[in-house]
């Protein structure tokens, strides 16, 4: 199993995320043996990106299939949840197997700053 990281947002002063979605480029094929496990994760500030919390719900390519063009939820409540000063918002690809690349894969994120 591989995993990789990618850093979507460094909170600055306070950020409210509401919506978080996965859009790929190209049409994935579920698979059973070979499959990416796609979470969002909060991390606090200058922790390592193993010490975050997960949010929103796991989305597996070992039961859905990926339609290029379709976004697919990552997050979505309208309470949201926090990042304090200087957090982390990241994007973690876990493969299990040998799954095919993610084409042109994007992460759309709706998210509001809070100002005092």
């Amino acid at each position: 199993m591989a995993t990789f990281y990618r850093e979507l947002y460094k909170s600055q002063g306070t950020t409210v995320v509401l919506k978080a979605e996965i859009v790929v480029g190209a049409d994935f094929a579920k698979s059973a043996a070979n499959y990416w496990t796609l979470t969002l994760t909060r991390i606090p500030t200058d922790e390592d990106y193993n010490l975050g919390e997960t949010v929103g719900t796991a989305l597996s390519t070992a039961t859905r299939d990926l339609t290029a063009g379709v976004a697919e939820i990552l997050y979505d409540d309208a309470t949201g949840f926090v990042l304090q000063d200087g957090e982390r918002l990241v994007f973690k690809r876990a493969s299990t197997g040998t799954p095919a690349a993610l084409t042109d894969a994007k992460v759309v994120i709706d998210r509001q700053r809070l100002v005092r």
